[in-house]
């Protein structure tokens, strides 16, 4: 088992979310994850997509969450469908 392969996957999505030109902001802050979504809907950002230790288990997973909805979706990685994610949902629910 990678310890570091949240922090790992995390760099591989935020340059493969910068270079498909999706706006983005990494939360690597401290506190529940309840808290950090709850920062996230303040200020309005649409989609958050967690990655955590959870993520270590194969197949690696991230979770996906909807803001308006709060409805969560575990994806399995690749890499291209979470980056895909943000891009084709902006205008539809999951």
């Amino acid at each position: 088992m990678n310890i570091s392969f949240p922090s790992v996957f995390q760099q591989q999505l935020s340059k493969a979310l910068t270079e498909a030109e999706v706006s983005h902001r990494v939360d690597d802050s401290s506190g529940s994850i309840g808290r950090r979504y709850a920062r996230t809907d303040e200020v309005a950002i649409p989609f958050g997509i967690c990655v955590d230790f959870d993520s270590l288990k194969e197949p690696h997973t991230a979770t996906l969450r909807d803001r308006d909805t709060t409805l969560q979706v575990f994806s399995v990685w690749p890499l291209a469908h979470i980056i895909s994610f943000p891009n084709t949902n902006c205008n539809s629910h999951f």
